[in-house]
């Protein structure tokens, strides 16, 4: 678990140097590259759970600064999701190419942001300013959903290769 995190971390901050990101605020207690480890290591250990995350390596020692919940919230919301693709992008060529065997299989899974009835209270992705691209169809519940698709890409040996969200009509991020 320490050989991991402290993996991730050094991913993260050696990405952010080569795609030379701009520098921080020299007000922010926590830079960029100490929050973008956070929620991939709430998914690899915490269940994705942000909030132990956070606590665990503060407790732990992983990060000296730590701050408050809901401004946690606000630094994770103001990374540009181009940064993420970017990074994802990257790590899946580097597993790609990697796996010589080319032996894939691909799931995927509704995340709903609201049930059905709730559609039109929906603040997280208001259908009057994006339509009805946050709709889809589960065929084996039957179902709809309103919400994200999260499709996932394995290799033969079970590693995760590859995830990414999506909604109908743009292509998967």
């Amino acid at each position: 678990m320490e050989d991991t995190i402290t993996t991730i971390y050094c991913l993260l901050d050696d990405f952010l140097k080569a795609i030379n990101r701009r520098p921080d605020d020299p007000q922010v207690r926590l830079s960029t590259a100490e929050v973008m480890p956070v929620p991939l290591v709430a998914s690899t250990f915490f269940g994705g759970n942000i909030d132990k995350t956070r606590l665990f390596l503060h407790e732990y020692g992983y990060m000296n600064k730590m701050i408050s919940k809901g401004r946690f919230n606000h630094r994770i919301h103001e990374i540009d999701p181009a940064l993420w693709q970017g990074l994802f992008s990257l790590l899946a060529e580097f597993f790609k190419r990697n796996n010589s065997e080319r032996t894939y299989a691909v799931d995927s899974l509704p995340v709903a942001a609201c049930d059905n009835i709730r559609i039109r209270r929906c603040r997280l992705y208001p259908p009057e300013e994006h339509g009805g691209t946050f709709r889809g169809y589960v065929s084996s519940k039957r179902r709809y959903f309103y919400g994200l698709r999260v499709h996932t890409w394995w290799s033969r040996a079970r590693e995760s290769r590859w995830s990414s969200l999506w909604r109908r009509g743009r292509k998967p991020t």
